[in-house]
């Protein structure tokens, strides 16, 4: 799917026209458009401020030869009580390719309560989100607009959001959630249960700077409800 910020044409009157250009070497069906919907985005959170220069959080699953790699990043964030439920459609995230480019053909989306500052059970779990209709990334380097195929309902409390793109190393490489230099509730959390990312123990959910050297506090995501 893919989304457009219309907020600049507000209070104005609005056609909308859909185009495709081709040549007369292919010939086809034309083009299908369906499920168009213009509605308001509000943001329920915010921490895409303040990125930093520190090591970048591995977060991807990979081919099965490679699967000892795989690994999980997540940060958390506080649904208050006055403003309970929040109902989460969409999450954005900052990230980028190394050493090519991508792109994620698929994506890995979790919500966690809190378990004594870590992520703790799955509240709301999306797995083989698919790229063009479950998400678009808005650059060529691994910021990511997801749209989340139901709602994650959520009432008061701590909870952690886990993103994980699903991309094969040969040829697509990797893919690194950027990080941000100041720290909002507890600090990221990552795990490797295969344990061959860096080989430290880290098989379960631990605060991410006992993991990866260099690292910092938080990382770049918002979530948004439609």
């Amino acid at each position: 799917a893919t989304q457009l910020d219309l907020s600049s044409l507000g209070g104005q009157d609005v056609r909308f026209r859909f185009r495709i250009g081709t040549d007369p070497l292919y010939g086809d069906k034309g083009w299908f458009i369906d499920d168009i919907h213009v509605y308001t985005c509000s943001t329920l959170y915010d921490q895409t401020d303040s990125e930093g220069s520190g090591s970048l959080a591995h977060s991807q699953q990979y081919e099965i030869p490679y699967a000892a790699y795989d690994s999980m990043a997540a940060d958390d964030f506080v649904v208050p009580p006055g403003e309970a439920p929040w109902l989460i459609d969409g999450v954005f995230v900052n990230g980028s390719y190394l050493p090519s480019s991508g792109p994620a053909p698929f994506m890995n989306v979790e919500f966690l309560s809190d378990t004594a500052g870590l992520p703790g059970p799955a509240a709301c779990t999306y797995t083989g989100l698919v790229a063009g209709i479950d998400f678009d990334e808005s650059n060529a380097d691994g910021d990511f607009s997801i749209r989340l195929p139901s709602t994650c309902s959520l009432p008061a409390g701590t909870y952690w959001v886990m993103v994980q793109p699903d991309m094969d190393y040969f040829p697509l490489g990797r893919w690194f959630w950027k990080v941000r230099s100041v720290q909002s509730g507890s600090a990221f959390a990552w795990k490797n249960p295969g344990d061959a990312v860096f080989g430290n123990g880290c098989t379960n959910w631990t605060t991410a700077s006992s993991c990866i050297s260099g690292t910092l506090p938080d990382l770049l995501f918002s979530l948004w409800s439609e």
